[in-house]
């Protein structure tokens, strides 16, 4: 399946807050033998949110997963987002509403119209339990599309995803990889090679990534495929041990 990730929340475009949700959601989809296609981020802004969500389905994208903005502040707004982009309006949710009194009824705390916010959800959207904290996921689906909200708070983000992923979203099979360090050489000498064994290869993705200047050169190689086929793993064997052949021609040396 392919994939795209809205993040939303002004905290990340200032920096205060380092994006780590975008980051384990592409590796947890990768590893389900996902495609990530698009990663972004926009603020706490309702047209932001709506107009990225709009873009992203006119490109194609059927499956998306949201982070951010389902808390009880003024200016948490995705489920409003989504139900605009669809041309809706958000809804109490009787399901959703049950769990945030429950929640709050435990912690002896009165149920406000901030935190009955919480379970105002587009139209037609399944609310998801958060069981480590107060607002609920959800998922909205139109056909095919599927946009799946989860929280900000890693934690809570973390826990709805691992639970449910599988349902919404069933592996395809899984990313396949390799990773060797060469030394002595300059990634500019080895992008001659990898674009060539890419060729021969073309289901493989070849990435380089220098951990020193050009004179000093130390590079990562890490070479990987999506696919269920058991045929993916000779065929990184073999691109490996091409590479390694020209690195040590060249007078290089490889690590596993």
């Amino acid at each position: 399946m392919r994939f795209a990730i809205l993040s939303i929340g002004f905290e990340l475009l200032i920096g205060r807050v380092v994006n780590t949700n975008s980051a384990f959601i592409c590796s947890e989809l990768a590893k389900r033998g996902h495609e990530v296609g698009r990663e972004i981020t926009v603020g706490d802004e309702l047209t932001a949110i709506s107009s990225e969500l709009k873009h992203l389905i006119q490109e194609g994208f059927q499956n998306i997963i949201t982070t951010g903005g389902l808390g009880p502040t003024f200016d948490d707004m995705t489920a409003e987002g989504v139900a605009m982009a669809f041309g809706l309006q958000v809804e109490e949710n009787s399901l959703a509403l049950q769990w945030i009194t429950d929640k709050y009824d435990a912690m002896k705390l009165p149920l406000t119209a901030e935190r009955r916010k919480m379970c105002r959800l587009p139209v037609g959207a399944q609310p998801i339990y958060n069981s480590l904290g107060t607002a609920p996921g959800f998922l909205f689906a139109d056909g095919r599309l599927k946009v799946l909200a989860l929280p900000g708070v890693p934690a809570e983000m973390t826990a709805i995803f691992q639970k449910n992923l599988e349902q919404i979203f069933p592996s395809e099979g899984r990313m396949h990889e390799r990773e060797i360090r060469i030394t002595g050489l300059p990634e500019s000498t080895l992008a001659t090679y990898t674009v060539k064994l890419m060729e021969k290869y073309p289901s493989i993705y070849i990435k380089t990534h220098p951990r020193s200047s050009e004179g000093k050169s130390e590079v990562l190689v890490h070479a990987y495929a999506m696919s269920g086929s058991d045929d993916v793993e000779s065929q990184l064997d073999s691109l490996i041990t091409a590479l390694r052949s020209s690195v040590e021609k060249l007078g290089g040396r490889v690590e596993e």
